[in-house]
């Protein structure tokens, strides 16, 4: 029995760091974008149970109640005015990309680059397009443009009804801090967002929110490839009556951008 345990001791030793490595490679994906767009916005996952899945992502919270930024482990929330919290373990969220994320490599960024620069110079350094990206830009930024929306009472409205009038973008200079988000290939378009998306986090904790647009001084690029993507579900009845199958053309690009063109010194 001793030597039984023994064996049964040192599988567990071997196996979990091959665990953890398999699972740094996962996308995990709860809920689906077309679903946020049409307004399913009821919490059906706490951070604690996202915690056990992730450590680095993206997202929001019930209602819509903020821009949801994991890195490190930590789980923080983006209010309506940009201001930055830990979150608290219990608070609900509708729609979250999350992964482990532990990449060695990090690639420098041209100076001065705008978002769209940024993004064709990441494209450069990926090896295809065709699979799954978690991506973290650090450093300092001329100008940023992100934004935050405030919380939202049922029944929700499509994304694209309220997104116009109510968002809040806000505009920082000077600015240092990480930006953690994700590529998706085009065929993922339903689930998540195709192409990049990322969440912004300031370096001294006071602001962050969805990025619209921004112009680097200096920054660098820390890229992880995944090869698996797990999707996770909502058992609400929102999710199960709302109907997901008709693609509204533009829905998605015109929800994402809003507000970018209030960064003059970037380029999308």
């Amino acid at each position: 029995m001793k030597k039984a345990t023994t064996c049964l001791l040192l599988f567990c030793c071997l196996w979990a760091p091959q665990a953890a490595a398999e699972e740094s490679r996962k996308v995990l994906q709860f809920s689906a974008i077309r679903a946020l767009l049409e307004g399913v916005f009821e919490g059906a996952w706490t951070v604690d149970q996202l915690k056990e899945r992730g450590d680095f992502g993206i997202g929001t919270f019930d209602g819509l109640d903020g821009e949801l930024i994991a890195r490190g482990g930590n789980f923080y929330r983006a209010d309506a005015d940009g201001k930055i919290a830990v979150t608290a373990g219990s608070r609900k969220v509708p729609y979250a990309t999350l992964t482990r994320f532990s990449s060695p490599e990090v690639f420098t960024l041209p100076p001065g680059a705008g978002y769209d620069e940024a993004c064709r110079a990441m494209d450069a350094l990926l090896p295809t397009r065709n699979i799954f990206y978690a991506l973290e830009i650090e450093g300092e930024f001329e100008a940023l443009a992100i934004r935050s929306v405030p919380a939202q009472k049922p029944p929700y409205r499509r994304m694209r009804e309220f997104i116009p009038e109510e968002q809040k973008v806000i505009r920082r200079d000077k600015i240092r801090g990480v930006m953690v988000g994700f590529r998706m290939p085009p065929y993922t378009a339903g689930l998540n967002v195709p192409g990049y998306h990322f969440h912004f986090l300031s370096e001294n904790r006071d602001v962050g929110g969805h990025v619209l647009g921004f112009k680097l001084v200096t920054g660098a690029v820390r890229v992880q490839e995944m090869h698996e993507l797990e999707i996770v579900l909502p058992h609400s009845a929102e999710f199960y009556v709302k109907n997901l199958s008709e693609e509204k053309a533009g829905d998605l690009e015109a929800v994402e951008k809003m507000g970018a063109g209030s960064l003059q010194a970037a380029e999308r």
